[in-house]
C-alpha cells in the first residue's frame, strides 16, 4: 500500500550527493548528478541528443554554474531578494542544456539547481506549475522580471506569492 510521498530516500540520496560533491570540476562526478536527476525525475535530456548526460557534464565543467551555485548558497530562502538570483542561475543552466541538447530543459534545470540549493530554488515541472498556478491565479498579475523562460518566471512568481502568503 502506498500512502503519500515515496521518494524520500531518493531525494535524500540526491541531496547528500550534491552536498558531498557541490562543485562542477570533475565530469565523472557531474554526470552522476546529472544522470540521477534526469533519470529519476524524468527530465528527458536524452530526447535532445545522443549521450546527453555525458555531454552536459562536460559542458557544465567548463561553465559558470559554480558561480551561480555559490550565489544561491549565500541565500537562506526563496524570497524577493533571491528571485533574481534564482532566475539568472536557471537561465544560465537552461542555456547550457539548450547548447547541448537543443531543447529548453526548464524542468531539469530547476530540479538540478534545487538539489544543490533546496531552500532557495523552486522546482518546476508540469505538476508544480499547475498546482502553484491553481492557488496563485488571480493574485499574480505578471511573471517575475528577468532573462529566464517565461513559464519559469510565472511559476516563480506563483511560488513567491504562496511563500509570502504562508509567511504571513
Amino acid at each position: 500500500q502506498t500512502n503519500g510521498y515515496n521518494w524520500e530516500v531518493l531525494d535524500k540520496t540526491l541531496f547528500e550527493l550534491c552536498k558531498q560533491i557541490p562543485d562542477h570540476t570533475d565530469a565523472k562526478q557531474i554526470v552522476a548528478k546529472v544522470g540521477l536527476v534526469n533519470r529519476a525525475y524524468r527530465a528527458n535530456l536524452q530526447m535532445g541528443t545522443e549521450d546527453a548526460e555525458w555531454k552536459l557534464a562536460q559542458h557544465l565543467k567548463n561553465s559558470d554554474i559554480d558561480e551561480h551555485r555559490s550565489k544561491l548558497r549565500s541565500l537562506s530562502s526563496f524570497d524577493e531578494a533571491a528571485a533574481p538570483v534564482v532566475l539568472q542561475a536557471h537561465h544560465s543552466l537552461v542555456a547550457v542544456c539548450k547548447e547541448v541538447t537543443g531543447r529548453w530543459a526548464l524542468s531539469f534545470a530547476s530540479k538540478y539547481l534545487s538539489f544543490h540549493v533546496p531552500r532557495v530554488v523552486p522546482i518546476f515541472d508540469s505538476y508544480s506549475y499547475a498546482e502553484g498556478w491553481k492557488y496563485a491565479r488571480g493574485s499574480v498579475a505578471s511573471p517575475l522580471p528577468g532573462k529566464a523562460a517565461e513559464d519559469y518566471r510565472w511559476h516563480t512568481a506563483s511560488v513567491l506569492f504562496l511563500a509570502n502568503h504562508l509567511r504571513k
